[in-house]
């Protein structure tokens, strides 16, 4: 999930060269008692844009002393094989959808504003 985080009252981005925010000060849990732990990082593209992974069961968010934010993603299996790609269905911020269906992930991004 590609994520920017945007101030408010100007739409700067908090993730950028020269901005007040580094991946040290978000801290990424996951939802669900899970041996998968979620991978955050700076999209090489865009650095502005934070990439979370994976989000099975869901993650929270925390930005510095803000509010934290919550992801959750709902998933199909295309078949019932072992190891079966997944689909998206849905994917919601704090309740608001982002996507439904989510058919690129990759060209999605979810701006949050704190």
């Amino acid at each position: 999930i590609k994520i920017r985080f945007v101030d408010k009252a100007t739409n700067s981005p908090l993730f950028a060269p020269g901005s007040p925010y580094t991946l040290a000060d978000l801290k990424v849990t996951g939802k669900s008692n899970s041996n998968y732990k979620p991978e955050v990082k700076i999209d090489s593209g865009d650095p502005s844009v934070i990439i979370v992974r994976p989000v099975l069961g869901g993650e929270v968010l925390t930005l510095g002393n803000f509010s934290s934010d919550n992801i959750s993603m709902q998933t199909k299996a295309r078949n019932n094989e072992c190891c079966s790609p997944i689909d998206v269905i849905s994917l919601k911020i704090n309740g608001e959808t982002i996507c439904a269906p989510c058919n690129n992930l990759n060209e999605t991004i979810a701006v949050i504003k704190k």
